[in-house]
């Protein structure tokens, strides 16, 4: 099964923030968004999408509950091997190192040496001896009572194993639901952004900065990457960025994992809106160039289009 991916650069909580607020800018511009389809159906769905991204728990979280589950595990394996070493202690006083009756209870590997798997099967075994040398261990204080606590020190580390197992699948299975929640609201957040934004594009700058999606990544203010969804177009860079000005260069690549249909067009534009006009480049999965915001090249906007139906990442550095 193919690893899930995040969608989106900027930390989950971010991700939450971001979305609340264009929630309430749009309940602000909601007579400008309903007549582009919005409605109270559509609303309801990205609220629930941002609780439900919200109340998912956390990666530290579940890290947390796999780590106490570990050093559960980790303190009935230590009391497994002090009980088994104080039987092994009696055999060899009755026996001898170097009996048949030493080796029947023994491994070739040492008790710290077997995995879990290993010393779960050899507890079972070793607890048989026991049993069947109760007569010859009994001067040693081996007795049915030692069998007894041996098979339940079994059982107990048996239980541990699998709760420590269950722990790292709950953990797998949290991190692909909340990646794949948060992919489900990054992409919604996306498209109402980019109504956003053709609403107050030159007629409120203020208003069409709330719905500017900013990611950037390794604390580099100058590196911006996402996600564009399929059949559509996002704005990177615009005159509200001061870095983004004309002369400069850009470093951009198409980071998508696997092949797409279309490929990226990464292009100047007069709007966010606007589609490619054949200016820019085309890149492929996988593909990185360099591009130079010169007089021919550089416009008000810097516009990414997937011209493809799957969803493409994306990342555009100002040098």
């Amino acid at each position: 099964m193919k690893e899930l991916i995040r969608d989106y650069h900027m930390t989950d909580p971010e991700l939450v923030l971001k979305s609340q607020d264009v929630d309430d800018s749009i309940d602000r511009d909601i007579a400008e968004f309903s007549t582009r389809g919005y409605t109270p159906a559509k609303k309801a769905a990205f609220e629930l999408a941002i609780t439900t991204f919200d109340g998912m728990p956390s990666d530290n979280y579940l890290l947390g509950q796999q780590e106490e589950k570990t050093q559960t595990k980790n303190t009935v394996r230590r009391a497994c091997e002090k009980k088994i070493n104080l039987v092994l202690t009696a055999v060899e006083n009755v026996y001898g190192k170097n009996s048949a009756q030493y080796n029947l209870f023994t491994e070739d590997k040492s008790l710290s040496q077997l995995s879990d798997p290993q010393l779960l099967r050899y507890m079972e075994d070793f607890a048989d001896s026991t049993n069947e040398h109760l007569g010859d261990l009994a001067d040693e204080g081996v007795t049915a009572a030692t069998v007894a606590e041996l098979n339940s020190l079994r059982t107990d580390f048996n239980n541990a194993l699998k709760a420590q197992r269950k722990a790292e699948k709950d953990r797998n299975t949290g991190n692909s639901n909340r990646i794949a929640a948060g992919n489900g609201l990054y992409k919604l957040l996306v498209k109402y952004c980019n109504t956003g934004k053709d609403i107050w594009y030159g007629v409120d700058e203020s208003k069409y900065n709330d719905y500017v999606i900013t990611e950037s990544s390794s604390g580099n203010s100058n590196l911006f990457t996402g996600t564009v969804a399929g059949n559509t177009i996002v704005n990177v860079l615009n005159n509200s960025n001061s870095n983004y000005v004309i002369g400069k260069t850009l470093r951009l690549k198409n980071t998508t994992s696997g092949p797409a249909i279309g490929g990226l067009y990464f292009y100047g534009a007069m709007s966010a809106i606007d589609g490619w006009s054949g200016l820019g480049v085309n890149l492929n999965p996988g593909q990185e160039t360099t591009f130079v915001l010169d007089a021919m090249n550089f416009r008000p906007f810097f516009n990414i289009q997937n011209q493809g139906p799957n969803d493409q990442t994306y990342e555009v550095e100002i040098l």
